[in-house]
């Protein structure tokens, strides 16, 4: 992740690069009214992983009613709608992909990324998801 830094002049700080680059998805929700952050990581974004989160959320609400705002394409295929449609008190609210700051759970990204992950090298995968988790 590249984000502007400060450093002295003349003495230009050096960042190393891993050289291969790996990832991880996650899908996250911020509990708005009482504070919460639910978060499951994954491989890779897909409708499966996805409908594996609404069950995380789900079990951790399980009398409640859940509006998850998101703005995500894979929220839209066929088997996140047929969940949908078997857990009614679940409801998607889509937000346009180019207006990511009126989500909530944004404001928590920037933080993670200015504070655990621009600039900074981890060695591991499971170096850096430890981190964020910390």
């Amino acid at each position: 992740n590249r984000k502007a830094m400060w450093m002295q002049c003349g003495n230009q700080t050096r960042i190393h690069a891993a050289g291969i680059n790996q990832k991880k998805s996650v899908f996250d929700s911020l509990d708005i009214s009482k504070g919460g952050f639910i978060h499951r990581e994954f491989d890779r974004k897909r409708s499966v992983g996805f409908i594996q989160f609404l069950e995380c959320v789900v079990s951790h609400y399980p009398a409640d009613r859940i509006h998850i705002i998101h703005s995500y394409s894979i929220h839209k295929s066929r088997d996140v709608k047929e969940w949908l449609a078997k857990n009614p008190r679940v409801r998607l609210y889509f937000l346009p992909c180019y207006n990511l700051q009126l989500n909530p759970v944004e404001k928590i990204r920037w933080f993670l990324k200015a504070a655990v992950t621009a600039n900074r090298l981890y060695g591991l995968m499971d170096e850096l998801t430890d981190a964020v988790i910390a």
